[in-house]
């Protein structure tokens, strides 16, 4: 695994941050998205991705946030991911912005 991940409980603000560092390399997308799972499951009312401790990202999961995106909509849960800009460029062009907020955070 090239990654590390954990959640956090924000509770005087109703916010569950799942925040990750390391690399998410295609082999990784399986433990991505039970993290992602395990966000959910924390059923705070907002959700945050904290990837600005990620420098590099393989497409498969821009197409996996997409999807987490979509699955908080239909369960009209607010979701947000945070980026370093150059990372929120990339997934601007790819289309997440449609699915989710996307924060910028400087580098």
């Amino acid at each position: 695994m090239a990654f590390t991940y954990q959640v956090e409980d924000v509770a005087n603000r109703n916010i569950a941050v799942l925040r990750v560092q390391g690399e998410l390399d295609f082999n990784d997308r399986g433990e991505f998205q039970n993290a992602i799972d395990f966000l959910f499951r924390n059923e705070r009312p907002k959700l945050v991705i904290d990837l600005t401790r990620i420098q590099r990202i393989a497409s498969v999961f821009i197409g996996t946030l997409v999807d987490v995106g979509m699955r908080a909509k239909k369960d009209g849960t607010p979701i947000s991911v945070m980026m370093i800009k150059r990372l929120a460029k990339v997934c601007r062009e790819a289309g997440l912005d449609k699915a989710m907020t996307i924060i910028e955070v400087m580098e």
